[in-house]
């Protein structure tokens, strides 16, 4: 019997690292995966309320705003010079928080934060350094402010793109379909028939990925995702991601890991016509969850190239010991993010 349930969908970025105020030694690279903070302000338990957080996040090569946040100039044109970026910002105290011990740069993709950099400072120096490898165009970044373990939201992402500020969209998907794969023995082209009762609309907030023992074996559940890329078709793409957040895996021992294996590109234009998706494997997804972020920003320059949209296509494992691995996402966590320039 085929499950019924239907689908959902949309998407998004990029790297960083550290260094210390003038005279100090600066700490080693920090890579920490942490969970999104929430967006708005919330008292946390036992009363204790967050610090208010940095604002006015921007970057600059300019010697002078360097010192204007404190950084000593040569320094920064020094750093800056090398490749790297430099981030400054804005941040003015409350009643609670007249001062801060210092901030955190995190890489920000989707709902997913990484670490990137927390040089021991205080609140008079406005500004972190990212090094080249960490500030590659298409990186986008947050700042916090901490005191003690108590820290506040993050500040509107800034992505970089040269040295100059870029842009991030999120598209919403054109079409949506959920179907159950046949044809599994070719690792080259598969094709995907649609599931008794589901349509290109999803009614639900869950859509799944999978591979579920049935009555004639096991079937391959996966998602086809299209989307209108024509506005982004001469502009300089930085970095586009794919992501998602998982909502309960079934029978893996693990509710958090997904059964995502791999995104894949369409081959037809199966959203115009109803029982099929024809597909080819494009970049690897395994082993990730409860956040993902899968770059696929290979896949829309080959848009731009020449290539025909056919869209994505999240595509299960083809055997054990995944034989039962189903995952749900949550719709409202499914981003297709693009920064370009």
């Amino acid at each position: 019997m085929h499950r019924p349930f239907v689908i959902a969908a949309v998407v998004q970025i990029a790297s960083l690292t550290s260094t210390a105020p003038a005279g100090a030694v600066a700490p080693p690279p920090i890579a920490a995966q942490v969970p999104a903070p929430p967006i708005r302000h919330i008292a946390l338990p036992g009363g204790i309320d967050r610090p208010p957080p940095p604002a006015a996040l921007g970057t600059t090569t300019d010697a002078k705003v360097c010192g204007a946040h404190n950084v000593f100039p040569l320094l920064c044109r020094t750093l800056v010079e090398s490749g790297g970026a430099l981030l400054t910002f804005t941040w003015n105290g409350n009643g609670r928080y007249p001062h801060v011990d210092g901030y955190r740069a995190y890489r920000s993709v989707g709902s997913k934060l990484t670490l990137l950099n927390a040089p021991k400072t205080d609140d008079t120096s406005t500004a972190i350094y990212l090094d080249k490898s960490q500030s590659a165009p298409g990186t986008c970044v947050v700042v916090t402010a901490y005191k003690g373990s108590v820290e506040s939201v993050p500040t509107p992402a800034l992505c970089l793109g040269s040295g100059a500020v870029a842009h991030r969209d999120v598209l919403t998907p054109s079409t949506i379909r959920n179907v159950a794969l046949n044809n599994v023995s070719d690792s080259l082209a598969h094709w995907a028939t649609a599931l008794s009762g589901t349509t290109n609309t999803p009614v639900s907030n869950l859509f799944a990925v999978g591979l579920e023992t049935s009555s004639h074996g096991f079937e391959r559940w996966a998602t086809g995702l299209s989307y209108d890329f024509s506005p982004y078709a001469n502009r300089k793409i930085l970095r586009a991601t794919l992501s998602m957040s998982v909502d309960t895996t079934e029978n893996t021992g693990s509710h958090t890991q997904s059964c995502l294996d791999n995104v894949g590109t369409g081959t037809a234009r199966w959203w115009e016509y109803p029982g099929a998706i024809e597909y080819v494997k494009a970049v690897d997804a395994a082993r990730q969850g409860p956040d993902i972020a899968i770059e696929v920003t290979s896949i829309v320059r080959g848009w731009q190239n020449g290539g025909s949209n056919f869209g994505f296509v999240l595509l299960p494992p083809e055997s054990a010991p995944y034989y039962g691995c189903l995952t749900f996402y949550r719709r409202d966590s499914l981003r297709f993010e693009i920064v370009y320039s």
